[in-house]
């Protein structure tokens, strides 16, 4: 989304014209959220505040519209009405009969105030959300992109950084070489995942420096990543239906 709305204002510069602003529809795939984008986006918009919206109501009472209405209330300045920005975040499950469309319908009568920005995480029901909303707004459709092999190692390096442990040479080529082949799925979230199992490495060995014989405080709060532990973190990585077949065959 940033690229684009970067690319739009080049365009209006470049043409001496205004180009119309889409309503955009990201889709979240491999963890990427519309969220950790807004900070950027609000500025491309000129918009200086936003608040998330989600769909999902089934613990509320109201309909989706009901409870709309209050949070543009709770989030409006004193005597204003709101007309900042706001991420309406669907639910995958969501249907007509929940009342989405008449919500749509709604949010139509404020698109002169409020810039709507929609999100969803990828699922059957994805293209029937775009299809209903295209009914009322201009969308446009953004596909989260998956993670680059830098971007990956970058978060590997990061979390060891903060806790004092360095990527040996061969670690690093090991787990660069893996992840060039690593096919992640669309739902998963993968830097979470990345630094969770580093993480534990680096939560193992600090325990196994902590109770070795002769072990001091500078051994146990640093350290170097090794080929050993990038082998077993590549290891728990391993998607669960290749350990599943692995499984059968023994047996």
């Amino acid at each position: 989304m940033i690229n684009e709305m970067k690319m739009l204002k080049i365009l209006e510069e470049k043409n001496g014209v205004k180009m119309p602003l889409p309503n955009f529809f990201y889709v979240e795939r491999y963890g990427r959220s519309a969220q950790e984008q807004m900070a950027e986006f609000l500025a491309g918009i000129g918009k200086r505040e936003w608040f998330l919206f989600k769909t999902d109501i089934r613990n509320k009472e109201g309909s989706l519209i009901d409870i709309f209405s209050m949070e543009l209330e709770k989030y409006a300045k004193l005597g204003k009405t709101y007309d900042e920005c706001v991420l309406i975040d669907i639910s995958e499950d969501i249907n007509i009969e929940e009342g989405f469309e008449e919500f749509i319908t709604y949010l139509k009568t404020l698109e002169d105030k409020i810039y709507f920005l929609f999100t969803m995480k990828q699922s059957k029901n994805t293209a029937f959300v775009q299809e209903c909303m295209e009914q009322y707004f201009f969308i446009r459709k953004i596909e989260a992109k998956e993670y680059t092999i830098d971007e990956q190692l970058e978060t590997v390096k990061s979390i060891c950084e903060d806790y004092r442990y360095t990527i040996v040479p061969e670690a690093e080529k090991m787990l660069r070489e893996a992840l060039e082949k690593k096919k992640w799925k669309v739902e998963e979230q993968v830097l979470c995942r990345l630094k969770n199992v580093v993480r534990s490495m680096v939560y193992e060995g600090m325990m196994e420096a902590g109770f070795s014989d002769g072990a001091t405080v500078e051994v146990v709060v640093t350290g170097f990543f090794t080929s050993k532990m990038a082998k077993k973190m590549l290891s728990m990585i391993e998607p669960e239906n290749k350990k599943r077949a692995v499984i059968g065959f023994n047996q």
